[in-house]
Parts: C-alpha cells; structure tokens; sequence
C-alpha cells in the first residue's frame, strides 16, 4: 500500500500552551508522527484545511504564509521520498525525513575514508613484517591522507554522509581552512587533491555514482609559488665555498641528489655502499617502486669517494651517508618516516644557513637541488621531455610517462653527460677536511633540529 501523508494538528498543548503541527506518515496501517517545527494556538489551526489551498493555518496568526508554505515543504518532500523509495516503510520514511532527507543507514564519508587507510596501515605493517610484499599506500601517503580527513571530520563535527558530499560543502571546507585555519592557497589545493583522491575511491566503492563527483569541476584555488632553482653560476659558487662542516656535510647530499639525475632526496639518504657496483649507482625511485640506476661520472664518483671511510674498504651494508640510523630497515614505517624527515630537516636548515653565508637571495632546500637540474637540463636539451624525464624518473605525469616508456638506459647516460658537460664541465665539490667521518659534523654553533618538520622530497 502507498504510503500517504497528511498534516495533523497535536492532541495536547506544550507548556507553553501551542499545539505542535505534524506530519502525519501512514504506510500499510503503520502510523508515524513527525514535527515539523511549526507551533501554534489552537484557534490558530484551520480544522477544514485543504493541500490545494495550503490553508492549515488561519489568517488570525501573523506567520499563517510561512507556516503554511513550511507545511506544504514537508508534505512535498515526503511524497517525493515515498516516491522514490516505494518500499520504505513508515519508520524509514520518517528517519529519512528527519535526516534532511538522506537514508539514515547512508554511509558516512568519514568512517569510509578511515576503514580504507586502516585497511592500507594492515598492508604496510604486513610488508614490513614479512620484509616482502606490494602495497597499495605508502606510509607517508597513509599519513597524509588521514590528516585531511581528520582535520575535515573535525570542522563538520559529526558524521558525513556521502549524498551532502556537494560541491558546496567542499566550498564551505575550503573558506574555513583559508580563513580560520590560515593555510595558503597552495596548501589548500593539496588537501582538496587529497580529498579529491578519497571521493573518487568513494565513486569507484560504489557509495557514489560518477554523475554526482562533488569535485569533477571543481575550481582549486590557486596563487603563484616562485620555484626556487640555482643558475650555473651559483651551483658553482656553491661547489667551492669554505663551508662549515655541518653545512659541508649537507652541500654533500645536495650535489649528490645533482648529480644522481636531481635525485629525491629520500633515496640519497637510503644509499649503501653496495648500491655503488659496475660504475653505476643503483636506487629506489621514491614514490614508487622502480629501481633506477645512474652512470657514476666523474663527479658523482669523487663524491663518494669522499664518504668512504678511512680504514679500509666500506661495509657494504653500511648507509653512504650518516644521517639514518643502522637499524633504519628493520624500523616501523611511521619511525622510518619520522627518522627521513628528520634528517632532511637537518639537512634542509644546513643548506638554509649555507646559503646566507653566500648571499645567494635564495631559500636552499634539498629539493632545490632536483629543481635546478630539472630547469637547467630542460634548456640544455631543447625541451625535450623524453630526456629531461628519463633524467629525473619522473613519471608522475601522463607526458613524462609516455617518453619513458621506451627510454633505454644508454639515452638517460647520454642526456647526463651532454648536462653535466654544459653546466660546469668538470667542476669539483670543495672537499673539507673532515671528509670520509661517518657521523654528520658539528660545529658547537649548528645543532640538529629536536623534531622533524615536514620537508619536500
């Protein structure tokens, strides 16, 4: 039987003396009462009211035109939910009327997004377990997309329920972190490409249909970031100036990065000694899984020759260089995150300090060093992304990765040779007589960061 809907006036006053209006909703004899919000005297109430009217409440009331059109509303919208929901019940009908229309039992967008990442940390714990394994995240990328939601979850303070995932509440997010939070435009459209990330997980769980992407449109906002990048000249005047050794030891990792192809730092960092075999130079690609392996130029060679240990051949097991701890591996992946943020913070705030010292007008970042070859290199080549990518394993965009997929090894070499060869020929990082320690040096004035901030990569 159809479910049919009338508005009712309460048998009994509220202690204040007004009658609430209900909706009355019957479905196969079941009765369910619902308030519609609208309070008034009895002699107010229009006994012989009609829907073709709308006339529920008399003239007498000075509010009678809102009532009235508040109570047609709430007819409206509940014909329209039994309409579509024909086999909903009245107890149904009425939940989801009281839900803004929304089934009570939709799914909530917050507890989708943390049954997912839960479900991605089971992963990565299994990995690190086993030692073996694929994953779907990384740990860094688990992080990060917790922290959006999170942080979302917080400002809407209650259960999310993916039909109100509209474009408009994703607007109302994006004016509170912008002008309560105080994130910058940039760092806004990053957590809105978090989100963006999540939602589409949502569409293709099915808890979304495709036509109703909340961000298939959506404008990010959007200001102008000044890449830092090094001329040819200030790579030099880096390359040769009397440093400190804190700062010495972070110049180190900083043309290593250059001249491993603008390496990430991160896979620096996780260089051993036996990664160096064949005059090659072996790594894993950060943010992803593939293992790249570099041409050791003249360059690149004096650079780790200069780490080696004074004593006897290195342990090839050992990290080239000093900054993460030996058990590094067989740390969880969340500490193996902090112990890397940590060392490029260190890092990071030495090449900061070096790079007043110089009065280079520049913030020095390890990530500058990537920057630069990729800038640099893509004028040396003409442009050519085929190169420039195959240089820097950059596939992350869908240009990059179409020239990779047939770039062989001897075109990467021979793109790394016409680059170097035109930036400095065969300029030499300034050696510093601390060479070869193990331990990054300190100079009493220049002390490690206590806590990691979140670096670039």
């Amino acid at each position: 039987m159809p479910a049919t809907f009338k508005i009712v006036l309460a048998a009994k006053a509220d202690s204040d003396g007004l009658f609430d209006v209900r909706l009355r909703i019957t479905v196969n004899r079941v009765v369910r009462y619902l308030n519609t919000g609208v309070a008034v005297k009895a002699k107010d109430w229009n006994a012989k009211a009609t829907t073709d009217r709308e006339n529920w409440i008399k003239g007498s009331n000075h509010d009678h035109s809102d009532h009235n059109d508040t109570l047609f509303a709430w007819l409206r919208r509940g014909k329209k939910l039994a309409q579509a929901y024909p086999d909903w019940s009245a107890d149904q009908l009425k939940a989801a009327l009281s839900n803004g229309d929304l089934d009570p039992a939709a799914p909530d967008f917050f507890a989708f997004c943390r049954r997912r990442l839960a479900q991605a940390q089971v992963q990565v714990d299994d990995v690190h377990r086993r030692g073996k394994g694929a994953q779907l995240l990384s740990q860094g990328t688990i992080d990060n997309r917790s922290q959006v939601v999170e942080e979302m979850a917080k400002w809407a303070a209650r259960p999310l329920p993916v039909p109100r995932l509209t474009a408009t509440k994703i607007k109302a997010y994006e004016e509170y972190l912008l002008n309560e939070v105080g994130n910058k435009a940039n760092t806004v459209t990053k957590k809105l490409g978090i989100l963006r990330t999540l939602i589409r997980d949502a569409i293709r769980a099915g808890l979304l249909t495709p036509d109703k992407d909340p961000m298939a449109l959506y404008e990010f906002p959007r200001s102008k970031v000044k890449r830092v990048w090094m001329s040819r000249e200030e790579v030099e005047v880096l390359a040769e100036a009397e440093l400190t050794p804190t700062q010495h030891a972070a110049r180190v990792v900083y043309f290593l990065q250059y001249y491993a192809h603008g390496s990430r730092i991160g896979a620096i960092l996780r260089l051993k000694w036996k990664d160096r075999r064949g005059g090659r130079v072996y790594f894993l690609v950060d943010k992803g899984t593939r293992i790249k392996d570099v041409e050791e130029t003249p360059e690149l060679g004096a650079l780790l020759d200069s780490l080696r240990p004074a004593g006897g051949p290195p342990d090839p097991e050992a990290y080239v260089l000093p900054y993460l701890p030996a058990d590094f591996e067989r740390l969880h992946p969340k500490q193996q995150l902090y112990q890397t943020r940590l060392a490029i913070s260190r890092i990071n705030a030495a090449l900061g300090r070096a790079s007043g010292s110089l009065s280079l007008g520049k913030k020095l970042t390890s990530h500058v060093a990537r920057r630069t070859l990729a800038t640099l290199s893509e004028r040396i080549l003409g442009g050519d992304l085929r190169q420039v990518g195959g240089l820097l394993a950059h596939t992350n965009t869908r240009t990059t990765q179409i020239y990779l997929q047939d770039l062989d090894t001897h075109t990467v070499d021979e793109a790394a040779r016409t680059v170097y060869q035109a930036l400095s020929g065969k300029t030499q990082v300034k050696q510093h007589p601390a060479t070869g320690a193990q331990t990054p040096p300190g100079d009493g004035a220049e002390n490690p960061a206590e806590s990691p901030k979140k670096a670039a990569s």
